[in-house]
């Protein structure tokens, strides 16, 4: 990790968390898994746990590079982006970011006991507005940086297209299992405060609101399942990181938040987030704390029809209905930085 004196930190990263659908049945129901792409449920909750870890990726206060994280992670890895930095008279900046992701990763899940192989190409198109204060900001090499030495708060506003196509195969045989197209829309604002009254170690909340259109076609499906994602009104996605000079990022926790999807046809399903503390390294995998689920009928939002709990692993996620049932969500690693 780069660094400049004052402890400045870059604030842009665009570490991408790829989720796959579960396989099941349709929203409401907890039966097993019946079909090869995944049922409505798992799809949606797939898809909002991945607006919320794209969320506290991108305007991030990192200074890693993400291009050389993912081709670090992933063999082989091709990818090619552009990043263009302004500053701006009033101390504010303006970025905007454009990226191609190709990657491969391989996974084997214990329901299956088959190693799978998944395929994704993503586009990622992001434009940042930073208001800031003077001499706190700056653009170094297209990339931005801050220096919290001279900031004590922060805002960003982001507009993001994204889209990405994903195929999973069985590594034996290469035969495929299921495939998909992804598109997201989303406007998003993070404020960050400073928590600590030290720079080293420097730990920084981020308090994130999204509102998205998250659009997803599956294999044999004529139809793609469409959802508006957004943070609850009175419940932002907090979250606390920290980093030293020497080691980096030490902690990355979600202290709290929900998410909402809706659709006008369709149930509406919350996720609650509480201490979810996301491992380090080569995956961002919550290795403590919990996600919490509740699925409403359409127009409602005082009783729930069905509860869910999303429980981790090395290897992904399986989403545990109130009666003990289970379907599997098989999630792509990423990068927290």
């Amino acid at each position: 990790m780069k660094k400049s004196a004052l402890l400045s930190f870059a604030i842009l990263t665009w570490g991408l968390l790829v989720f796959s659908p579960g396989c099941g049945t349709d929203v409401g129901n907890s039966g097993k898994p019946v079909t090869g792409d995944g049922s409505d449920l798992a799809a949606v909750v797939a898809m909002q746990h991945d607006e919320v870890i794209s969320s506290i990726n991108d305007g991030s206060d990192s200074s890693a590079t993400p291009l050389a994280l993912h081709q670090e992670q992933h063999n082989p890895a091709l990818a090619d982006g552009e990043t263009t930095c302004t500053e701006n008279t009033d101390g504010s900046i303006n970025v905007k970011v454009t990226l191609s992701l190709a990657f491969e990763t391989e996974y084997g899940r214990p329901v299956r006991r088959k190693l799978q192989k998944d395929t994704f190409d993503t586009m990622v198109d992001m434009n940042y507005a930073v208001p800031g204060t003077l001499g706190a900001l700056a653009c170094n090499n297209n990339r931005p940086v801050l220096s919290w030495a001279q900031l004590a708060a922060l805002k960003t506003r982001t507009q993001l297209n994204k889209s990405r196509k994903r195929s999973v195969t069985l590594k034996a045989d290469g035969s495929t299992l299921s495939e998909s197209d992804l598109t997201v829309n989303s406007e998003r604002t993070v404020e960050f405060s400073r928590v600590s009254s030290t720079l080293d170690p420097l730990t920084v909340q981020r308090k994130s609101t999204f509102s998205s259109t998250v659009s997803l076609l599956r294999q044999n499906r004529d139809v793609p399942l469409t959802r508006s994602i957004a943070t609850l009104a009175d419940e932002p996605i907090i979250l606390e990181k920290t980093r030293t000079r020497g080691a980096g990022v030490t902690r990355v926790e979600i202290i709290s938040g929900a998410v909402t999807s809706t659709d006008p046809e369709a149930e509406t399903v919350i996720l609650r987030y509480r201490n979810l503390v996301l491992s380090l390294g080569s995956s961002c995998h919550p290795s403590s704390g919990s996600v919490e689920g509740q699925v409403f009928a359409n127009g409602s939002d005082t009783t729930a029809t069905a509860s869910f709990t999303l429980v981790f692993d090395s290897d992904g996620a399986t989403l545990i209905h109130n009666d003990g049932t289970e379907e599997d969500l098989a999630l792509e690693g990423c990068q927290v930085q």
